[in-house]
């Protein structure tokens, strides 16, 4: 009985085996070409791969450069600004011009007709922002020009054309630089009218021993422009030992004469002489007035007068000119002083400090008999 059972089980076993083979040979078609159909049907049921675009470049790995330097160019110093001369004597000149941040030095250089117009390396500058010219000649066209320097590059130059005047050049109010780059014309003259500098408030105190009549009278190559009391070809007054006077032709009471004129003559000698702040002015009067022998009255009167033109200017170039004054105004005195103390300060104004040799002050003579002080001044061109 048991094996009978057994057979009939493995009889099943095989039954079932044969249907799922006759199953799975009608899902596949026999023919070849219906099986590639069927084959090309289930490939486009499955997503695709995306086709690579032949015209987009494959991508390049990301990277990170470093931080380029800045070029030299843009390190290079920017042109100076403030390009100007003043004149300081016949023959000299200064240069200046401001300061540029980040620069190392400067180059200057200059050109005139003995350089054919080329510009030349200025050998007289080595370094700073000012610089003295010379050796110039009255009006001669001279072009000088400066540029900024680092270890990148040089800037542009700035360039300025000036004609050197016997007369001067106004040093607030400095040439403009050059726009037609005229080398070949002839500079136009200018005329003597120009050359005007003010003899200011040259003042005159006498104090003889006793009450006298005293007579002045004073040779100015030049023209008044004011005189108080009003003078007559001359002062006539009655002196006292305090210095009091009494005009005899109005009977005004005075204390010293004064006058003021325009002269010709510009050619003082700044060889000699002191650079002065405008800050500085009233310490430098008090210092060097008593030195050439004014009392506190009249270096009062000096310094009231003087310093109030001067303070305002960045620098000053002065002398005193007193032997060159006398020469100017020559006194006739009647009867004649036995002692004579004159003062003549000449200055002017100027953008930046130059060198010049410190003078050497003549000392006061010493006050003895018929004393005559005369003090004044003038601004040179």
């Amino acid at each position: 009985m048991t094996k009978r059972i057994i057979a009939i089980l493995l009889t099943l076993t095989l039954c079932m085996c044969a249907a799922a083979c006759a199953a799975n040979k009608q899902d596949l078609p026999e023919e070849p070409e219906q099986q590639e159909e069927i084959i090309q049907t289930q490939q486009q049921s499955q997503p695709s791969e995306p086709e690579e675009d032949e015209d987009e470049p494959e991508p390049e790995s990301q990277t990170y450069p470093a931080t380029p330097s800045q070029s030299t160019t843009a390190n290079r110093p920017a042109a100076p600004t403030g390009l100007q001369v003043g004149r300081l004597s016949e023959t000299t000149s200064a240069v200046s011009w401001n300061a540029v941040s980040g620069a190392a030095s400067y180059e200057a250089q200059f050109r005139s007709p003995s350089t054919n117009n080329v510009w030349t390396r200025d050998t007289e500058y080595s370094s700073g922002t000012a610089y003295t010219i010379t050796q110039l000649v009255n009006a001669r066209v001279y072009g000088f020009r400066v540029r900024a320097v680092n270890a990148d590059g040089t800037s542009e130059w700035l360039e300025i054309s000036y004609t050197h005047h016997h007369a001067g050049t106004n040093t607030e109010n400095p040439p403009e630089p050059d726009q037609n780059n005229a080398w070949d014309e002839a500079p136009e003259e200018e005329s003597p009218s120009a050359f005007n500098p003010e003899v200011g408030k040259p003042v005159i105190y006498l104090y003889p021993q006793r009450t006298q009549d005293v007579s002045v009278k004073l040779d100015f190559d030049g023209t008044f422009t004011y005189t108080y009391p009003t003078y007559r070809n001359g002062w006539n007054v009655t002196a006292s030992p305090s210095g009091r006077m009494i005009n005899k032709a109005d009977n005004s009471t005075h204390y010293y004469l004064f006058w003021e004129g325009n002269t010709y003559f510009n050619d003082w000698d700044f060889s000699e002489g002191f650079v002065v702040k405008g800050d500085e002015v009233e310490r430098f009067l008090l210092e060097r007035l008593p030195l050439l022998g004014l009392t506190p009255r009249e270096y009062n009167d000096f310094i009231t007068y003087w310093a109030p033109k001067m303070i305002g200017n960045k620098y000053n170039l002065v002398t005193f000119a007193t032997a060159q004054y006398e020469e100017l105004a020559k006194l006739t005195v009647s009867p004649a002083p036995d002692t004579m103390i004159i003062v003549h300060m000449v200055w002017k104004p100027i953008p930046v400090p130059v060198a010049v040799r410190e003078q050497t002050l003549p000392r006061a003579p010493r006050r003895s008999g018929f004393t005559l002080v005369e003090w004044g001044g003038t601004r040179a061109g």
